[in-house]
């Protein structure tokens, strides 16, 4: 559905955060908002773990040299961890008309994300978010006979824009299989950042006028994606 009407326009910047509106709010904005409290992040400060082991402005600037634990409050990141890969679901349901590809995530990497992911990475990230969002693990399960199909390991390392690193072997479902070479590693602020340029690069579409809503029905929409406050 093009983007043609003042009242799709008035929707479209409210969900984007370029309009404020005093009686609704945006869900992906909600999200957002939520993900960078959980990572002490303001406005548009770069993402990068010495922020976030500075959090909440306790500390007013990270300087160079300075010991920090690299297991600091995991519960945050996995909060805002699972806060952006939603926001990134709503992107692809929302502006990614597909119909060949059903899942948003999937969607929004393959129509906005600037970076080339396989098949298997683009899965692994939406497993990923599935595992965060069923049980707040990293461990996802099949839905339809419930068995676990595949083991997650959260990397702090923010050196490489290495976002994720594919299991060398198949993970057959053992719980005793501990070994690393059976996991998929996911390296948090890489795949957050690139999560902030897709939205970046659906923003630009929209002042371009070369974005489109791929949901219909305008009430839909305002139901799905925002709230009254």
């Amino acid at each position: 559905m093009l983007i043609d009407t003042t009242e799709k326009k008035e929707i479209a910047e409210l969900i984007l955060g370029l309009r404020q509106n005093t009686s609704r709010k945006s869900t992906l904005q909600l999200a957002l908002e939520s993900a960078k409290f959980h990572l002490g992040i303001k406005g548009t400060d770069d993402i990068n773990y010495m922020k976030f082991s500075f959090r909440h402005n306790l500390v007013g600037q990270a300087k160079n040299g300075i010991n920090t634990d690299l297991c600091s409050d995991e519960a945050e990141l996995f909060s805002a961890l699972l806060l952006y890969l939603n926001a990134l679901e709503q992107i692809g349901t929302l502006f990614c008309k597909e119909e060949e590809v059903e899942n948003g995530i999937k969607k929004a990497i393959s129509a906005f994300c600037p970076k080339t992911f396989g098949e298997d990475e683009t899965k692994a990230i939406k497993n990923l978010r599935n595992s965060l969002a069923h049980n707040f693990g990293l461990v996802n399960y099949n839905q339809r006979n419930k068995k676990p199909t595949e083991k997650f390991t959260i990397c702090f390392d923010d050196k490489e824009e290495i976002i994720v690193e594919l299991p060398k072997r198949k993970w057959e479902g053992s719980f005793k299989d501990k070994s690393d070479d059976a996991q998929c590693k996911i390296y948090v602020f890489p795949l957050i950042r690139m999560i902030e340029q897709i939205i970046s690069k659906v923003k630009k579409q929209y002042k371009n006028d070369t974005l489109s809503f791929a949901i219909e029905d305008l009430e839909e929409i305002k139901a799905r994606f925002t709230i009254k406050i």
